[in-house]
C-alpha cells in the first residue's frame, strides 16, 4: 500500500539529481545576457536618433538554430527554396493584371 524504504530513497535520489542538473543548467546561463545600460548607450538613443533610421529600428536580430513552426513542410527563405533556374524563371514572370471594377 505504498513504497518501501528503498523505493522511496530511489525516487528521492532521482528528484535530487534532477534538481541539481537543473540548477547547473541555470548556473551555466549566468553572464550570457546583454546589459541593458551598455546596449542603450551603444545604440545611441541617448544622443541621437540614428537608430531610428536603421532597418532594425534599434532591435538586435537573431537567427534560431531550429524551425519553430512545428511543421515539416514549413516555407523556407526564398533563397534556400529555389534553384537558380527556378529563381530566374520566377523573376521573369509578369505580374498579374489588376482588375478594376465594383463589387460584382
Amino acid at each position: 500500500a505504498g513504497l518501501t524504504k528503498e523505493q522511496y530513497q530511489k525516487v528521492r535520489a532521482q528528484e535530487e539529481q534532477k534538481k541539481a542538473a537543473n540548477y547547473q543548467k541555470n548556473v551555466a546561463k549566468a553572464g550570457k545576457f546583454i546589459d541593458y545600460t551598455d546596449w542603450y548607450m551603444q545604440r545611441g538613443t541617448d544622443l541621437a536618433s540614428a537608430w531610428k533610421k536603421s532597418v532594425t529600428l534599434g532591435h538586435n536580430m537573431a537567427k534560431t538554430k531550429y524551425d519553430w513552426s512545428g511543421t515539416a513542410d514549413a516555407k523556407k527563405f526564398e533563397s534556400t527554396n529555389l534553384s537558380p533556374a527556378k529563381k530566374a524563371a520566377a523573376s521573369k514572370k509578369a505580374a498579374p493584371a489588376k482588375k478594376f471594377g465594383g463589387f460584382f
